[in-house]
C-alpha cells in the first residue's frame, strides 16, 4: 500500500482489492474532538460519500465505484481511474478547451439534477479516461436542494478555472454555460452565482 496524500480529513492510498487496484480512503481521528463524536462523524462521512457515489453512479455518471466500504476502519475501497487529469490535458490541448468545459458543465447539471453538490469542483479533480471525463474525491460533497450550494460549487470551478487555466479561462467558461444550461434550474442557480460573486468582490475591497 502505497501513500499518495495525507490530506486533513483523510488519507489516500494506492493499493489493491481483490486484486484490482483500487484507492484506498481512509478518514482520520482529530484528537480536538471528543472521542464519540469524532467516531460519529467518521462513520457519516464515509456512509455518505459511498452513498453519493453509488447515486452517481446509478443516474450514469463517470465517477469510481466503491467496491468495499470498512465501516469499522472509516476506509473506502474505491476504483481507481486510468486517464488523464483534465487540468494537464487542457495545458497540452487548449483548442479543446470550449469542448471540455461544455462536458464540464453537462456533468455539474446532471449532479446538480440529482441535488447533489461536489464542493470541490476543480480540473484537478477531473480525469479523462478515453473519451470519458469522470469527477473524483467526492468527499466533502452533500445533498442540497438550495440554489446557493449549487452556486457554490460553479463559483468554485470558475475561480479555479481563471486561475489554473487563464489563457484558455474564455473558451472555457462559455463551454461550461453552454452545458450547464441544459439543467432546468440553470437560470436560477447562475442567477445566484452571479450575486454571490458580486458580495465576494464587495467584501475584498
Amino acid at each position: 500500500m502505497q501513500l499518495l496524500y495525507r490530506g486533513a480529513e483523510a488519507n489516500i492510498y494506492l493499493g489493491e482489492y481483490l486484486g484490482r487496484k483500487c484507492i484506498i480512503k481512509e478518514r482520520v481521528s482529530k484528537r480536538y474532538r471528543i472521542p464519540e463524536l469524532d467516531q460519529e462523524l467518521r462513520e457519516y462521512r464515509t456512509r455518505r460519500e459511498a452513498r453519493i457515489l453509488y447515486r452517481l453512479l446509478l443516474a450514469g455518471l463517470h465517477v469510481p465505484a466503491v467496491y468495499h466500504i470498512d465501516i469499522n476502519n472509516y476506509t473506502l475501497y474505491i476504483e481507481y481511474i486510468e486517464g488523464e487529469k483534465v487540468a494537464d490535458f487542457l495545458d497540452k490541448e487548449p483548442t479543446k478547451a470550449k469542448d471540455i468545459g461544455k462536458e464540464i458543465g453537462r456533468v455539474l447539471a446532471k449532479v446538480h439534477f440529482l441535488h447533489i453538490v461536489h464542493n470541490d469542483f476543480t480540473t484537478a479533480n477531473m480525469v479523462l479516461a478515453g473519451s470519458k471525463l469522470y469527477v473524483l474525491d467526492w468527499g466533502m460533497a452533500a445533498d442540497s436542494t438550495r440554489l446557493e450550494d449549487k452556486a457554490y460549487d460553479i463559483l468554485v470551478f470558475k475561480k479555479a478555472a481563471r486561475s489554473r487555466h487563464w489563457q484558455v479561462f474564455e473558451d472555457l467558461w462559455q463551454g461550461f454555460l453552454e452545458g450547464y444550461s441544459e439543467y432546468s434550474q440553470a437560470k436560477e442557480v447562475l442567477e445566484v452565482a452571479e450575486k454571490l460573486e458580486k458580495m465576494g468582490r464587495y467584501f475584498e475591497r
